[in-house]
């Protein structure tokens, strides 16, 4: 009998064992699957609130104040924009963006916009100069589900002159978040030009008809209650190290812009975006 208990023990044992081996395997797997996916940072900074923190850019508002004039406004098929005819470049636009199903490439021809009125487009579709990237407002990236949509984002109406250090610095690294964060949220996402009142820099009038912005702004909306928002100046200054020394508070961004860009901000929550591990950007 007393063997008998004994060898029924040791089964039990090695039952314990087995399943408890398996349960690590298991539970290695799905953390593993987390790291791949990045969701174990998407949770992390998604909770990260930051209405208290002291880095939020302070911009000089009388520099940035832009003078309006006729505006028009057209929609596409993926976003609705909003374009400056004194200007003769965007001013606003928004759109929502899903989980990125497609991997189109990315086009390579700038064309004028018809659709738009000859009095609020820009007279010309060739490069700027060496300082002075053809500036998506809404990248190419997010529209790579879509052939129509990818060639409806390299219209004229939605590009400025951008300086070369905030494209493929600073401007670069929130449609990289924006292309991470959209893999696991649902996403709002509002960008517009800040046009100023320095005169300095329009170079392009001539060429182009069109006025070299002072800065631009994002919004970021994650699901329905979360958001972060960046002015980003249009200069040597907007490297993507510095990205977050851009952030304002809506309230700010609205005030500055004088744009509705979203009704009942004290429901949301400001949170802090990065550009986190093994996030999907293709």
């Amino acid at each position: 009998m007393e063997r008998g208990f004994t060898f029924f023990r040791l089964c039990a044992a090695l039952v314990f064992i087995i399943v408890g081996f398996f349960f690590v395997i298991e539970h290695s797997n799905i953390n593993k699957a987390a790291e791949v996916t990045g969701m174990v940072d998407v949770i992390a900074q998604s909770k990260k609130d930051v209405n208290d923190f002291t880095g939020a850019f302070n911009p000089d508002e009388n520099k940035y104040k832009t003078t309006l004039g006729k505006v028009f406004k057209r929609e596409y098929q993926a976003y609705t924009l909003y374009i400056s005819c004194l200007h003769r470049g965007p001013l606003y636009g928004f759109m929502s963006l899903k989980k990125d199903n497609g991997n189109l490439p990315r086009k390579t021809r700038f064309a004028v916009d018809i659709v738009v009125p000859s009095e609020c487009r820009q007279v010309s579709t060739s490069s700027y100069n060496k300082t002075y990237h053809r500036g998506h407002l809404f990248a190419a990236n997010h529209f790579d589900n879509d052939d129509l949509q990818m060639w409806e984002s390299f219209f004229m109406s939605n590009v400025v002159p951008q300086h070369h250090v905030s494209n493929t610095g600073a401007w670069k690294k929130t449609e990289v978040i924006t292309e991470c964060y959209r893999e696991h949220h649902s996403i709002y996402l509002a960008a517009g030009v800040i046009y100023g009142s320095d005169k300095s820099d329009d170079y392009f009038l001539r060429s182009h008809k069109v006025t070299t912005p002072t800065a631009m702004w994002k919004y970021i909306q994650l699901d329905n209650d979360k958001y972060s928002a960046w002015i980003i100046p249009n200069n040597e200054d907007a490297t993507q190290k510095n990205l977050h020394s851009f952030e304002v508070k809506i309230q700010d961004l609205m005030r500055i812009t004088n744009i509705e860009i979203v009704r009942n901000v004290d429901l949301l929550q400001r949170v802090q975006l990065n550009v986190f591990q093994n996030c999907h950007i293709s």
